[in-house]
């Protein structure tokens, strides 16, 4: 089974995928075509989800985001962590963090900021919020850190609008 499991790979989600792929990892874009070398590619979302204990999802906006997370809490099991990694408008990160709650799922906003060539140079920074201290530590642990140094994961606190305002100042 592997622990971490990626959905989107578009520019920026390759780039990041090839630097999560140092650990164990499935992927799932909705362009079946799309795949990445050195992980294993599925056919959903419920697939990612039944094979990770940490989902990361890198998609262009707040309706895709929101599909996503509903397609990742209709297959959730208890203890799963969500970490989107999309630019989020506060309103959909907040109204997300409200969702995975009320289904007992982690869920932590992490915004990145990055091109995909600094991605794959591992200069990338995450802005994490939302959940509490350990489940921001354990997107930390168990993703982020895979593709920036952990001093480039700031901590914005457990209001999961509050990053994604932050990028928008």
């Amino acid at each position: 089974m592997a622990k971490l499991g990626l959905i989107g790979l578009g520019n920026l989600g390759r780039a990041l995928g090839e630097q999560l792929s140092k650990a164990s990892l499935v992927v799932f874009d909705r362009h079946a075509a799309k795949t990445l070398e050195n992980a294993v590619t599925v056919a959903s979302v419920a697939d990612v989800v039944a094979r990770s204990t940490t989902v990361v999802s890198c998609v262009p906006d707040d309706a895709a985001a929101t599909a996503v997370a509903d397609e990742v809490l209709s297959a959730a099991k208890p203890g799963l962590l969500h970490v989107s990694v999309s630019t989020l408008s506060p309103v959909c990160a907040t109204d997300l963090e409200r969702k995975h709650q009320e289904a007992g799922v982690g869920f932590v906003a992490a915004p990145v900021f990055a091109r995909p060539e600094n991605m794959r140079a591992g200069q990338a920074s995450f802005a994490l919020s939302g959940g509490d201290a350990a489940l921001r530590q354990r997107a930390i642990d168990e993703a982020l850190s895979h593709a920036a140094p952990v001093e480039r994961c700031f901590d914005f606190g457990d209001d999961a609008g509050r990053a994604a305002a932050a990028k928008l100042t």
